[in-house]
Parts: C-alpha cells; structure tokens; sequence
C-alpha cells in the first residue's frame, strides 16, 4: 500500500501499525523502534490533547461540561470515560473532536523526524484518515485465547470480563484482510523479533536500517559509536551482550519488546549496553551494562542516552534515584536538575516520573530537551 508519505517526507517510510487488544501492538512498535524506527502511539497522542494547552481541551470541554474536569481543571479521562463509552453518537463527538488534532500531531512529528522510518500504532487505523499517511499496513494478530490469558495478567480481568473487551471490537480477521505485514505474537520474544526482522528486510528496496545507528559517533570521537539492536540476529553479538548483562537469551529478546535497547562500543569492542524506559515520549534510563558504570564512560553513557532519546523525539530526560544511589556519578555535569515531580510543567512527564520513582519519592534527576508539539502554541 502506497499512501502519501513519501511526497510528505521524501525519504521516510511510514508502517501503519494495528491489531486488536493485548494482540502485541505495543511490542512490535518497541521491537522496531529498537530497530531504528521512530515509534508514535496515538492513543498517547489522543491523552496529550485532552491537557490543558491541547487545542482540544476547550472544545472538549464546551461540549461535555464543567462535570469532566478534576479540582485542579484538568480534563478526567475516568469521568470522561463514563459519559462517552456508555453512548456511541458522544463517542464520535469526542473523536471528531480530538482525532484531527492527532493526525495534525502525528504529521508534525514525521515532518520532524531525520529516521528514515516510523511506526504509527493506532487501535482504530482503518477506521481514521491516519492509513493515508501510511506506506505499509501491519497487523499484530495472537489467537482469542491467548488475548483472553494476557488480559487475565497484565489487566487483572476476569475470563468473563476479557472476553466482553474482545466481543466488542471487530473481528480480527477483518483488519489481517487489509495488512501487507502480519506479525503473530504467539510464540517467545524472539520468534516476534526474528518476524519483525523479517517484514524489515522485505522493505530493504525502500530503505536501509541494518546499520542505521552504527555510523553514529559520541562526542566527534572516533573510537566511540552506537550500535544497533538489529545486530542481535548475530550470534557473536548475542553472547557479548549476554556476557555484559548476564541476560539469559529470552531475556535480551523481551527487553527489545520492552524498552529501548542502546549498544555502545568502543574500537569495534562492545563495552556498554544501556536500558531505557521509552515511555509517551519521555526516557528514563533503567539500567547501564556493566552495573557499575566507569568513571571515565559516564558521560559517554549520558551523550549517547541524550543523543537516542532525541532521536526518538523523546521530550525529557529522567534518571530515578535508584539508578544514581549505586553509582558515582553527578548528573548535574550532563545537566540534569534535582526537581519536584509535582512541579514538572507537563502532565506526561509527571506521570512518567511517577511510574519510575520509588512510593515515596517526591523529586526526580531531570533534564527537559524538548517542548511537547501536541499544544496550542506548537499545532496553530
């Protein structure tokens, strides 16, 4: 399927990415920003509209009333959620509202972005002027009693409740029909992964990610470079990383469905390997290999995890108090602050402080290298 990327963006190549509930959308979208794609949900596109500066916040509002929004004015999704999900003509209402806004969003970030791919997961994309922007449709498909066990997991749901969240979408054959790329995520990580690879290397005529990261030098060093997760399909590979890590092979393949992955090494010998936390545009570093970072690589580590998480048009940088506690090392001279979760000044960034702080922690290491693009000042 051709749409009208590539007159948009010339040289990026736009994957569609959809599938019915806890079918793996989310792990596929990771696996192929681990493969050098920019990935964007737009379910976390459709949140960021309804915040106060969203151009959707008012028009929201004017429609459903004051009786939505929270002591501090924010919109509730929760009470949003009960007047909308219980009244299908209120639904669309809300989506006419927010979806033009989303695309708008979307077709920034893609204007933005130097990856010569990007991956759009959205649940509803037939249904919405999003699949015009795509070049190639990928569905994620895992059989009903597979949904139903992941759903029983990761949601807490009951058999009865899982099986009335899939009763209410639409088959998935209907949305295999209209793929150019199935990827069934029935089988381990790494079966998921290897299928990933595979659907990339059918696009290798439209564009070249094998060694997307590896020209990429730190700091005009060099000797220094990030690597790329792709290479994960080579052995040699596969056992210097499990000898850095102490992974077990699974292990490797979840974290690239999981987080973001970044290799870092030095005269062609891999030293380093970084775990970030890739969530709604925020990054938060998880783990350094080896656990104790040199003193003489930190900021080394720091650049490259600057330098992914733009990439990947992350927004702000977060570094959790148990990542610092165990290590000497002052993010002050990357340029992180010590701040007040509460006081961060956009709603993502303090929920995403929130998941990856400690119960009681109230500050966080933060160091904010973008503006949001999904409000008013930046989508006129």
């Amino acid at each position: 399927m051709l749409g009208i990327s590539q007159a948009m963006t010339n040289t990026t190549v736009i994957i569609g990415l959809t599938g019915n509930i806890a079918t793996g959308k989310s792990v596929v979208r990771r696996m192929l920003a681990n493969s050098g794609a920019l990935g964007i949900d737009a379910d976390d596109i459709s949140h960021r509209m309804l915040y106060q500066g969203a151009p959707a916040y008012q028009p929201v509002i004017d429609a459903f009333g004051d009786q939505i929004l929270s002591s501090q004015g924010e919109i509730s999704r929760g009470k949003l959620g009960k007047i909308v999900f219980n009244d299908e003509q209120k639904l669309i209402t809300l989506e006419n509202l927010i979806h033009p806004w989303v695309t708008k969003a979307i077709e920034k970030r893609i204007q933005k972005t130097t990856a010569p791919l990007v991956v759009v997961e959205a649940i509803k994309l037939f249904e919405s002027n999003l699949i015009e922007l795509c070049d190639s449709i990928w569905v994620s498909h895992a059989s009903e009693g597979h949904q139903i066990k992941r759903l029983q997991q990761t949601r807490n749901m009951s058999r009865t409740q899982a099986m009335e969240r899939i009763s209410a979408q639409h088959p998935q054959s209907e949305k295999v029909a209209g793929a150019d790329v199935v990827i069934s995520t029935e089988g381990s990580f790494k079966n998921t992964w290897e299928s990933v690879q595979n659907a990339l290397n059918s696009l290798n005529d439209t564009i070249q990610v094998d060694n997307l990261f590896l020209s990429q030098n730190i700091n005009n060093s060099k000797s220094w470079h990030v690597g790329s997760a792709r290479q994960l399909g080579n052995k040699k590979w596969i056992n210097e990383w499990k000898a850095l890590t102490h992974f077990t092979t699974q292990e490797l393949y979840q974290h690239l469905g999981t987080q973001m992955i970044l290799p870092l090494f030095q005269n062609k010998q891999y030293i380093s390997l970084i775990l970030w936390e890739n969530w709604d545009f925020t990054a938060s570093m998880s783990a350094v290999f080896p656990y104790l970072m040199m003193e003489e690589i930190s900021s080394t580590v720091f650049d490259a995890f600057h330098n992914h998480a733009q990439y990947n048009q992350s927004e702000i940088l977060l570094l959790p108090d148990r990542f610092i506690a165990s290590r000497d090392i002052n993010p002050q001279i990357s340029g992180y602050t010590k701040q007040l979760i509460a006081e961060l000044s956009y709603p993502s960034w303090r929920e995403a402080a929130k998941k990856q702080s400690q119960q009681d922690q109230t500050e966080i290491w933060a160091k904010v290298i973008a503006q949001p693009i999904e409000t008013e000042e930046h989508l006129p």
